[in-house]
């Protein structure tokens, strides 16, 4: 998916450069409106947004042809820079550089089977790393001595056996057994008192389930491995 859009982000700018030195108002609003939805996940702010539909606008109108060029080479600076961030974290990820091991090892732990199928396409279709799944706390904490590098988790974790230990507990847990490990928490609750409960017990970071998740988790291990190089000896 992150290479789809790496691809199709810089191909929609061309796109409104041709139409708009055609003058084609049809192609140019087209390309407009399909570039909106690559900003979330190149990682552009919202407020951009607006300047993708101000050029819809204009383009619908036929007119304010000065204004349209500005602010294609704003959507076209904008985007370029933030696809070129995108790209080195996602060649960081593809090819990790760990010295001490060839892949990096990934546990992914939550008790909706189909998200976690779904992450764990996105880890091994895009990523070089091992991934190991489970679908309760107790599991991941069994396999705690295969000494994973990341764990990403769940923050509810017992929707399905309401006996099972929740996320913030499965979370306590691994921190008492090895506190080292980085615990990467997830939640389709997007609330700012959730994400400091997470931060209180010792996640690494907080993303919401969404769409992006996939990239937030890339960002967020990419963080954690530039941590860990500074912090060597």
């Amino acid at each position: 998916m992150i290479e789809l859009y790496l691809e199709q982000t810089p191909s929609l700018i061309s796109k409104m450069k041709k139409a708009l030195s055609d003058k084609d108002w049809d192609s140019l609003y087209t390309a407009a409106h399909k570039i909106i939805p690559s900003f979330s996940i190149v990682g552009i702010s919202k407020e951009n947004e607006d300047v993708a539909r101000q050029i819809q606008k204009d383009a619908s109108a036929k007119q304010n042809l000065d204004e349209i060029h500005g602010l294609v080479n704003q959507i076209d600076s904008i985007c370029s820079k933030a696809c070129e961030e995108l790209k080195e974290e996602y060649d960081y990820i593809k090819e990790p550089t760990n010295d001490e091991r060839e892949k990096i090892l990934i546990f992914l732990v939550d008790d909706d089977v189909l998200f976690l199928k779904s992450l764990e396409i996105e880890f091994t279709g895009n990523t070089e790393s091992d991934i190991m799944t489970y679908g309760t706390g107790e599991l991941c904490i069994d396999s705690l001595s295969l000494h994973p590098d990341v764990i990403v988790l769940d923050y509810y974790l017992n929707s399905v056996d309401s006996s099972a230990i929740n996320g913030l507990e499965t979370l306590d847990r691994i921190k008492l057994i090895h506190p080292e490990i980085p615990v990467i928490m997830l939640s389709s609750q997007d609330k700012i008192d959730v994400a400091v409960n997470c931060m209180k017990h010792q996640a690494f970071d907080y993303i919401v389930k969404s769409e992006t998740a996939f990239l937030r988790l890339q960002r967020a291990i990419t963080t954690i491995f530039h941590y860990q190089k500074i912090e060597k000896p």
